[in-house]
């Protein structure tokens, strides 16, 4: 395995998820539903995206052991400020 201090970070969109497909019972409605990004070895980055509903999920699955989460929360603050309000 060859070391290197850049890792590019992964990027999981599942798409949409299908609330005609989220029906557990008749008395039980499902208002909101999202998926996480998974964890993967450090120095891994993952950034998952999910919708349901007209909304957005962004989740990001990282260790503090290999970046630092000052970094993560400037790469968060970065991705919100284009994302339509």
């Amino acid at each position: 395995m060859i070391k290197s201090k850049n890792t590019p970070p992964v990027l999981s969109n599942p798409g949409i998820i299908d609330s005609r497909k989220l029906v557990f019972s008749n008395d039980v409605t499902v208002n909101n539903a999202y998926l996480l990004a998974v964890s993967l070895f450090p120095p891994a980055l993952a950034i998952g995206l999910s919708s349901y509903r007209r909304s957005l999920t962004l989740s990001i699955s990282f260790f503090e052991s290999a970046i630092k989460k000052s970094a993560v929360e400037r790469l968060l603050d970065l991705m919100d400020s284009h994302l339509p309000r």
